[in-house]
């Protein structure tokens, strides 16, 4: 039998794909900023202060803002803003007369 060869967005849209990339996604991607926390600075320092290089600062900085601009895109994509309501172009406002 042959198979046909599918596209990435049909890749994508496979409920078992979903799983699998959402399986190893949390397991690689989401625990990185907690294990540099950990492992860096949060547990086991001890007595002793240890100097951690501002490279790595700027690393769980930047995966911080990375991951919550893709969990917002999550959400949006799963509850999508609803349509934004026509401007109210009335000139009323011009009217009023000056409160002071």
């Amino acid at each position: 039998m042959i198979r046909a060869k599918t596209s990435a967005s049909q890749a994508c849209g496979s409920t078992s794909f979903r799983r699998t990339m959402r399986a190893g996604f949390a397991d690689q991607v989401l625990k990185t900023l907690p294990f540099l926390r950990n492992k860096l600075t949060g547990h086991g320092q001890g007595a002793d202060i240890v100097e951690v290089p501002a490279v790595y600062g700027e690393l769980a900085l930047q995966l911080a803002a990375t991951l919550h601009n893709f969990l917002i895109s999550k959400h949006l994509e799963r509850n999508p803003l609803p349509p934004p309501k026509p401007a109210d172009n009335s000139m009323s406002y011009l009217d009023d007369d000056i409160p002071f």
